[in-house]
């Protein structure tokens, strides 16, 4: 079978969809599936993330035009690109509508075309009501064309099958694990937390800031991600952006807890990459973590909407790990068992994952 997935983000980019996109084209390429990825190489990639590709993954560079939020390609070479390559393919896989031109475009020409509620699009339709209806409305009419989608929330799921768009599939973001230690240990000389992001309003720094402040000096804070941090104290560890996926786990490994502040996600692949790494998470009530609490996750998510409340969870994570080393061990191997049988990406997951989308 041979797919195309097409971003209007850079690869290098480094957020969640960008990363859940590189694994998953990897799984499909190393199960024999012909993969073409399309991304806007244009977008500038502060954070320029080193990537693995599967070698039978063709890569092929597009130089899409910013028009407000959105980002469509208009020189003739690009838009032949993207035809091209959808019509040599099965199907093809947009990650958001953050082009909204190219799936009305595909399905037009009978392409068989799949919409992903990531980033953009995921994140507009929280943001504001009015163009939450507006893009309900155009996939609704795109629907009708042929377009399907593929919801990355149940929050997001149902908000859209309750707009009448029926032909829409759900399913979480799965993620290549084999970057992570299959079985967790646990750091004894120190106490870590592990906060993961970007400079972005809806990262909810303030709130870091605060929880940085106030954490007992006993208790060491590693950000990862964020180039300046305000709060100096000898705990607080700023390790910049880390461009290596590898290196990124090993420091989850060192962990005992993730700190999530954000104010909204459309999806948080960190609270996933924690979760397998065996994590604990202290974190604000974003769709995804109230959703992981109703799945079985619930008694090592500690949901917090201050950052009192936060330290305070933290501190009770401390306590436990401080009396009883081999019972937070215990704690972090049950919380990684249980998430990579969900969020690990696998032979038997990407071939539901396609017979969903697809049929086949």
């Amino acid at each position: 079978m041979k797919i195309t997935f097409y971003t209007t983000y850079n690869l290098q980019y480094g957020g969640g969809g960008e990363r859940w996109l590189i694994d998953m084209a990897n799984c499909l390429a190393n199960i024999g599936h012909s993969v073409i990825m399309l991304h806007n190489s244009k977008m500038p990639a502060h954070r320029k993330t080193e990537i693995t590709l599967n070698s039978k993954v063709e890569v092929k560079p597009l130089k899409l035009i910013g028009l407000g939020k959105f980002r469509i390609p208009l020189k003739p070479s690009d838009i032949a690109c993207v035809l091209k390559s959808s019509r040599a393919s099965n199907l093809t896989y947009l990650m958001d509508i953050g082009d909204p031109i190219t799936p009305l475009i595909l399905a037009l020409l009978k392409i068989r075309t799949i919409v992903g509620l990531h980033g953009g699009l995921g994140s507009l339709m929280v943001r504001s009501k009015s163009l939450s209806r507006a893009i309900l409305a155009y996939m609704k009419f795109l629907e009708k064309i042929g377009v399907k989608f593929h919801t990355i929330t149940a929050t997001q799921y149902l908000r859209v099958r309750n707009y009448s768009v029926k032909k829409t599939y759900f399913s979480y973001l799965n993620i290549d694990c084999s970057f992570f230690p299959k079985k967790p240990h646990v750091e004894e000389k120190s106490f870590n937390i592990i906060w993961v992001g970007r400079r972005h309003r809806d990262k909810g720094l303030g709130f870091l800031e605060e929880v940085a402040k106030h954490i007992p000096d006993s208790i060491r804070l590693y950000i990862v991600g964020l180039n300046y941090f305000p709060v100096e104290r000898e705990n607080i560890i700023n390790m910049g952006f880390i461009s290596e996926r590898e290196k990124l786990c090993q420091i989850y490994s060192k962990a005992h807890i993730l700190l999530q502040t954000s104010k909204m996600e459309t999806f948080g692949l960190v609270a996933i990459e924690a979760l397998v790494s065996g994590l604990p998470l202290v974190a604000t009530p974003t769709p995804l973590i109230r959703e992981l609490r109703g799945v079985g996750f619930g008694k090592y998510i500690s949901v917090v909407d201050n950052p009192e409340k936060a330290v305070n969870s933290i501190i009770q994570y401390y306590r436990l790990w401080s009396n009883n080393v081999e019972k937070f061990l215990m704690l972090k191997n049950e919380i990684s068992c249980k998430a990579r049988k969900i969020f690990c990406l696998s032979k038997s997951k990407v071939a539901k994952f396609l017979n969903d989308l697809c049929g086949k």
